[in-house]
This record gives structure tokens, C-alpha cells and sequence, in this order.
């Protein structure tokens, strides 16, 4: 209720391509820290049912989609911190993250008032519900004014075309804007930080991410992704599959060389020509974590891809 725009129309606007294939997904990602997948080139259903959810959401009325596409990362992230429309939504969806393997989220839903946001609020009380591993299930809420904010309203926060929240997004990023708008910037992303285990509290994570608004990196960052990520001329990408060390040798041998081509397929699905993506397996030989306990074991099963290109002039 605080945007006439979409993430990935003020990405856009900001001059940073959303049609990125898999494999400059995977570029990017591994260059740059970021990508944005967008739900249409990864999921054919969302892009056959555009029109239907545009003139819905012209409407004012939610889809059903928009409640599927957060589930439906096809990465799989295993820390995920996600907004949902109302409070009543945040355990049901952080019981199916758990399900599908996710090894920490967030699910999150502020209020203003009698309206809710679908994501962590500066306005009213927040509903969090959260689990680590397959154990440690909470449910809670808190205030925001345990945090330094500034009085505001609303109104503070709309947003509105592409272009004018692409400004918004700029002149945060760039220090200029010390507002309301920023503050909500800081306890979303200091929900991020402690999720991803870079900060050990919420409130270390508010004060990191001002440092790095106000230490010129983040603008830094975003002239870099909008520099750099235009395009990717892709030459080779290798996949490389291994797996924990339960079985013979020859067994998961075998298992890591089907993970790999399992990748190639995917790929190769998505447009990527056959012959550009060479596949390996290297068994249990180069674990990255000790096999002896079951989350080891779960890091030790992966596909590394090495993507090789260059970049467009």
C-alpha cells in the first residue's frame, strides 16, 4: 500500500536489466552479491497469467500469486527473510519454508494502524515469525520504537511511479534522504543482516547498515550493479557436482556426475546451448563441511557453477 510500482519496475528504472538468464543469474550473483530473478523468465505459468494479475492489481485485488511467487524461488535459498500481506500469514508461510528446507527465515507483516505492510514497519507493531534449523519455531511481535526513528506517518513512506521511487531508492542509497523513508530501509535490512549471521542483533544490524549508506558504499554498489550489469557474453559454464560421504565411493561418484548434468538440463532448458556447459563430478572428495553432522552433510550436497564471459561494451 505504499507503492504504485514493483520491485522490478524501479530496478528498471534504475537502468539494471531484470531479464537476466540463469547463468548471468549466477554471474552476477557470484560478482556482484545480487540478482533479481525475475518470476516471468523462471516460471512459465507467471508470465502466461501477466495481464490477468496486472489488471488485478490495477484493481486494488491480491492474487493468489502473489502469495506463490516468494515460495517459488527457484534458487532455494536456505536464509530467506519474506513479507506477507497479514499477520495471520506469517506462521502458515514460515511452516512451509521450514518444509522446504530452508535453513533460516523470517516471515514478517507490519501494521499502520488498521493496515498492514508486507514488510517490517516503522509505523506500528511488527508480527515476526521465525525458526532456526528444524527446531527453534517462535512466533512474537515488536515495536519499531525500540529503535531511533523519527516521527512520521504514511505518508512519509508513499512511494510512487517507477521513476519517482527509483529517485527515492537513489538519493537513501546516497545519504540525502535521513528520513523516515531510510529508517524503514534500516530495519528491514537489519532483519537481513542478522539473518544472514553478519550481525548478532537487529539493533547492530540497524547501525551497520547506515554505515554503509553513509560510508558511500551501498551508492557504490548500486552504480556498480547498474555499470556492470548489462550484459554477459557467455562463453562456457561448468558445473561441478559432489556429494556428503554416505554411500561407497563409486555409488556417490556416480550421484555427483547426475547432479551435474541435472544443472546441464536445467540450463540448457532455459536456452543455453548444450556444448556451452561442461558437467564434473567429484564424489565426496572435496567436502566443505564436516560430513560427521546432518547439517554438513546437507552443505556437502551442492553443484558449484563457474560461469566464464565477458562483458559487453
Amino acid at each position: 500500500i505504499t507503492s504504485a510500482s514493483g520491485s522490478a519496475d524501479v530496478l528498471e528504472a534504475l537502468g539494471i536489466r531484470i531479464d537476466l538468464s540463469p547463468a548471468e543469474a549466477a554471474a552476477a550473483l557470484a560478482e556482484h552479491h545480487f540478482a533479481f530473478l525475475f518470476a516471468p523468465n523462471y516460471h512459465p505459468a507467471f508470465r502466461n497469467i501477466a495481464p490477468a494479475r496486472r489488471l488485478c492489481a490495477e484493481a486494488g485485488q491480491r492474487t493468489i500469486f502473489n502469495l506463490l511467487g516468494p515460495l517459488l524461488n527457484p534458487v532455494r535459498p536456505t536464509v530467506q527473510l519474506l513479507g506477507v500481506p497479514r499477520p495471520q500469514l506469517c506462521e502458515p508461510f514460515a511452516h512451509v519454508l521450514q518444509s522446504l528446507g530452508s535453513r533460516r527465515a523470517m516471515v514478517v507483516c507490519g501494521s499502520v494502524g488498521d493496515a498492514y505492510l508486507d514488510e517490517l514497519s516503522t509505523l506500528g507493531i511488527n508480527t515476526v515469525a521465525e525458526f532456526h534449523h528444524d527446531r527453534a519455531f517462535a512466533s512474537s511481535t515488536f515495536s519499531p520504537h525500540d529503535f531511533p526513528l523519527s516521527p512520521a506517518t504514511l505518508q512519509d513512506l508513499t512511494g510512487g511511479d517507477r521513476h519517482v521511487n527509483a529517485a527515492i531508492v537513489t538519493a537513501i542509497l546516497s545519504g540525502k534522504d535521513r528520513g523516515p523513508r531510510r529508517e524503514a530501509v534500516l530495519l528491514n535490512a537489519s532483519a537481513a543482516l542478522f539473518l544472514g549471521g553478519v550481525t548478532r542483533s537487529m539493533s547492530e544490524g540497524w547501525d551497520l547498515a547506515g554505515k554503509l549508506i553513509d560510508s558511500g558504499k551501498a551508492r557504490s554498489k548500486l552504480d556498480d550493479l547498474v555499470g556492470k550489469v548489462k550484459a554477459i557474453n557467455l562463453e562456457v559454464i561448468i558445473a561441478v557436482g559432489h556429494t556428503d560421504s554416505v554411500g561407497s565411493d563409486a555409488y556417490n561418484q556416480k550421484l555427483s556426475v547426475r547432479r551435474a548434468e541435472a544443472v546441464k538440463a536445467y540450463l540448457a532448458s532455459k536456452g543455453i546451448e548444450k556444448n556451452r556447459i561442461y558437467t564434473e563430478g567429484k564424489g565426496e572428495k572435496q567436502p566443505i563441511a564436516d560430513n560427521q553432522t546432518k547439517e554438513g552433510r546437507a552443505k556437502n550436497r551442492r553443484v558449484e557453477i563457474e560461469v566464464v564471459g565477458t562483458r559487453a561494451n
